[in-house]
């Protein structure tokens, strides 16, 4: 059976990573699949192609972004331009997807993301086969006309995937349609004996007795890096702990780019989202160089495959500003790894406080408090570790939750 799975975004974050392991584990169940990239990007094409997928550029795609996984209000102009967009290109992209579902001879199309909302008006009326994976919380603000066709539209949808009861319920309220599952962790990949510790270290300048700490975040806003580096001042600066030092994966540019990627970056400087976070990011510089913590921060561009980044440190941090299911924490888990996450919803069902890391509050001082117990007690980190193993082997088992998509595939295309 043909599959052809939609991803929304760029490489960037753990939805392309949750979807590459979906499809290597549905592969023995007999599914082929195509993947369609909206950000058609050499960086994308090749990870996917390097499972041996087929990958199509459908950059054609207009996406609700700035409404669905954000929460900007119709009046901002560049909400309402991605609004108009998606409304005046609707019959040409109906064309679009018709010929290619029907000239790939696909038997489902998976969808990756609720930003896709557009795409699955198109396929209800088209009536072609669909899944639909939900992989944010719904904005607590500006719940217009916008949100209420989308909670439609997932209505509508028979085939729904949430990652989280907390999703599923910002969405659709006490209504119990369509089925969760979690991420899952290939403990095959992500498991410490698979990797020299030691090589590891020498490769990032790490020393021995220096305290490593992991953020996966990047600079965006929401994954909370200014919260980051205030409690790094507090912890390196004012209790003088010199040897703390935050591996920060995704924070410069990798050298090596296409010129495809430059003329696309170039683009996009001229977009409001985008100058925005190149402002955000120029903060975040002047933040480490403000508080003289180039010492204590490892700079590094983007990388999928962070197993060794996990296999060197001592605590893995998610200061994040707002809900989401975040893969580092159940990764963190599979390499016995304690988290120090903030006390939202979904990430406080992936970090049980006290027992496999902590919950904080959403500020730098209690980041920096816990952080600091760690630091001050290696027994309880590697208890906390083991609990956390423990906790990612019971609830994300990627067999369980595999054998759910398979079935929601088979009553698809039934």
């Amino acid at each position: 059976m043909k599959v052809l799975f939609i991803h929304h975004g760029s490489l960037n974050g753990g939805a392309p990573l949750s979807m590459n392991y979906t499809m290597n584990a549905l592969k023995p169940y007999g599914y082929k699949f195509t993947v369609g990239l909206v950000s058609y990007t050499q960086d994308s094409i090749n990870f996917f192609e390097k499972s041996d997928n087929e990958v199509i550029n459908l950059s054609w795609i207009k996406i609700q972004t700035l409404y669905s996984a954000f929460d900007k209000p119709i009046y901002n102009r560049y909400s309402f331009k991605e609004w108009f967009s998606v409304q005046i290109n609707r019959e040409k992209i109906k064309k679009q997807i018709k010929a290619i579902f029907s000239d790939g001879n696909y038997d489902l199309m998976h969808l990756n993301s609720v930003v896709l909302s557009p795409i699955v008006e198109i396929l209800l009326e088209l009536d072609i086969p669909f899944v639909w994976h939900i992989r944010e919380a719904a904005p607590k603000k500006n719940r217009d006309f916008r949100f209420n066709k989308i909670v439609k539209l997932m209505q509508k949808a028979e085939n729904l995937i949430f990652l989280s009861e907390d999703e599923q319920q910002s969405w659709l309220g006490n209504s119990k349609h369509g089925i969760v599952v979690n991420n899952f962790v290939d403990f095959k990949t992500f498991n410490t004996k698979n990797i020299d510790v030691s090589n590891v270290k020498n490769k990032y300048n790490v020393n021995s007795g220096e305290f490593i700490l992991l953020f996966l975040g990047g600079f965006k806003p929401h994954k909370g890096p200014d919260l980051l580096l205030k409690a790094l001042d507090i912890l390196v600066n004012k209790k003088g702990y010199k040897n703390i030092k935050c591996i920060m994966p995704d924070t410069i540019k990798n050298k090596k780019s296409s010129l495809k990627l430059i003329i696309k970056q170039t683009v996009k400087q001229i977009l409001f989202f985008y100058k925005k976070q190149k402002d955000f990011d120029k903060e975040m510089f002047n933040y480490i160089d403000r508080y003289n913590l180039k010492d204590n921060c490892i700079l590094l561009p983007f990388n999928p495959y962070t197993q060794e980044l996990f296999a060197i440190c001592d605590i893995v941090l998610f200061p994040a500003t707002v809900p989401h299911f975040a893969r580092p924490i159940i990764e963190a888990g599979a390499m016995r790894k304690p988290v120090i996450a903030t006390n939202l919803p979904i990430l406080n069902n992936l970090v049980i406080n006290g027992k496999t890391g902590f919950l904080t509050e959403l500020n730098s001082q209690s980041i920096a408090d816990s952080i600091e117990k760690l630091y001050n007690n290696s027994e309880l980190s590697n208890k906390m570790g083991k609990n956390a193993e423990l906790m990612a082997k019971e609830k994300y088992n990627a067999d369980k939750q595999i054998l759910m998509i398979h079935k929601m595939y088979k009553k698809a295309i039934n």
